[in-house]
C-alpha cells in the first residue's frame, strides 16, 4: 500500500489520533478506513488481533503499543513522509511521459 496516496495520508492523519487517544479513537472508522488500518496492524505485528492472544483489546491498542515509543513512532512518520514525497515524485514523472 505504499503506492497509494490515500493511505499514506490516512496513516499520516490517524497515527497522531491513535497516539493522543492511548490507543482509543473518538469516533467511528468507515469500512475503508478500518481496512487501511488493520493492513498497518499486519505490517507491524505480522499477524492477527486474535494471534497475539488477549494482549489487545483492539488494533488501535496494539498499533498504540507500537507508536508509544517516541523514537519508533517518528520514525514510522518520517517514513510515511519519504514514501508519500517518492510516490509524487514518481506520479509526476509519469505524468510528464505521458504528456510528452
Amino acid at each position: 500500500m505504499l503506492n497509494s496516496r490515500r493511505w499514506i495520508n490516512f496513516m499520516q492523519e490517524i497515527l497522531p489520533e491513535i497516539l493522543l487517544g492511548k490507543g482509543s479513537l473518538g469516533h467511528s472508522l468507515t469500512a475503508v478506513e478500518r481496512t487501511m488500518l488493520t493492513m498497518l496492524h499486519y505490517t507491524l505485528w505480522g499477524k492477527g488481533l486474535s494471534d497475539l492472544g488477549k494482549r489487545f483489546a483492539s488494533i488501535e491498542e496494539a498499533i498504540y503499543w507500537v507508536i508509544n515509543d517516541p523514537r519508533l513512532y517518528q520514525e514510522l512518520m518520517d517514513l510515511l513522509e519519504m514514501f508519500l514525497r517518492i510516490l509524487i515524485e514518481v506520479l509526476i514523472s509519469e505524468d510528464l511521459k505521458n504528456q510528452g
